[in-house]
Formats: structure tokens, sequence, C-alpha cells
């Protein structure tokens, strides 16, 4: 990740901490105006810049495996008799929406790529469909109907 990404994360993690820059010598210096903070608020958004400065990398393959599997899982019956596919749908999108943003350029914390990747398989809630009712159906029909083709 460049300077720059984990400059922007960083800024948009203390978006409570209202921020003026000034440059002097060439070197960014940022001051605090003095708000109404708890010190809960700051050391919360100290340790969240220190943890997006001197974390890892952050980890796309399990997302983009998660995305690119959504056609093929349209078709099984896990999306098909899910609660609510259209939230599978839309887990996907934002996915996508991601995947795409990081190609852009943004960063993302592995969190927020945690949850993305979470929110697709959580969708994926359908259990299998129960075909053992449609033979003894099936047979009946051949029974009555006499047809030809029927075991």
């Amino acid at each position: 990740m460049t300077r720059q990404l984990l400059d922007e994360q960083a800024d948009r993690l203390i978006v409570r901490l209202t921020l003026t820059s000034c440059w002097t010598s060439k070197k960014r210096h940022q001051t605090i105006r003095r708000q109404a903070h708890s010190q809960d608020a700051v050391n919360k958004a100290v340790q969240a810049i220190n943890d997006a400065l001197n974390g890892q990398p952050t980890d796309y393959d399990a997302l983009q495996e998660a995305v690119a599997a959504a056609p093929t899982n349209r078709q099984k019956d896990s999306y098909l008799n899910a609660s609510d596919p259209e939230k599978y749908d839309q887990a996907v999108s934002a996915g996508q929406k991601l995947l795409d943003e990081q190609k852009a350029g943004q960063a993302h914390s592995q969190d927020a790529v945690n949850k993305a990747v979470q929110a697709i398989n959580d969708a994926l809630n359908g259990q299998p469909t129960d075909y053992n009712a449609l033979q003894p159906a099936e047979d009946s029909r051949c029974r009555t109907n006499q047809q030809s083709g029927c075991r």
C-alpha cells in the first residue's frame, strides 16, 4: 500500500476529529482543533491509524473468489432456495464495488473486506431441493396413464 493511500485511509479513520493542514518546509503538519471528544474516542482513532499504518496489506483474494463464483452460485440450491436471493445479489454488488475501488487505488481495511466476504457467504443460505417426493408422484402418473417411456 502506498504512503498516499495510507494517509488517505488514516484521514478517513479520524473523521470525528476536525483536521486542518498547513504546509511548512515541504512537510505536512496537522493540528487538531480542540473540540468535545472523549479520550476514548481519540485513543480509538489513534489506534485505528496505527493499525492502518502498521498493518499488513489488505488481502482481497477471498473477496475476488466470492464475487467470481456468483454466476455459478446463482445456479445452485443455496441461492435458488435462499431466504432472500436479492440479499446475495446486493452483497455481491457491494463486494464488486470494493474490488473496483481497490483497482482505482482506494485502500480498504481487512475487516471491511472480510465483512463483504461474510455477507456474500451468509446470503447463500438455501437448503438443497428435496426431489424425493417427486418420484412417487411420477410413478403414480405412469401407472395411471400407462404412458410409454415410464419406467
